[in-house]
């Protein structure tokens, strides 16, 4: 190779080496990865859209009946004005 064109190749290599690091470090960003893969619960409150009729969470695991018992959670009054 000529020293022209190993320049111009490193230059290459290292530009997409850092796009690929300035993607990885955005996704690394709650909203950046929520934008991108779906959003996902992070407060006991953002449930409340699923009981108010508003969408599930995309990256939620998907609901399959089957054998008992099934995980379940105990939230306590006072914690959130949707516990119970």
């Amino acid at each position: 190779m000529t020293r022209v064109r190993r320049r111009v190749v490193k230059a290459l290599v290292v530009a997409l080496g850092s796009a690929a690091l300035v993607a990885w470090v955005l996704m690394l960003l709650p909203p950046v990865n929520d934008a991108v893969l779906g959003d996902k619960p992070r407060e006991q409150g953002d449930f409340a859209r699923m009981c108010e009729g508003g969408e599930p969470f995309p990256r939620a695991a998907s609901y399959e009946p089957g054998v008992a018992p099934h995980p379940w959670v105990v939230i306590e009054d006072g914690w959130d004005p949707y516990g119970a």
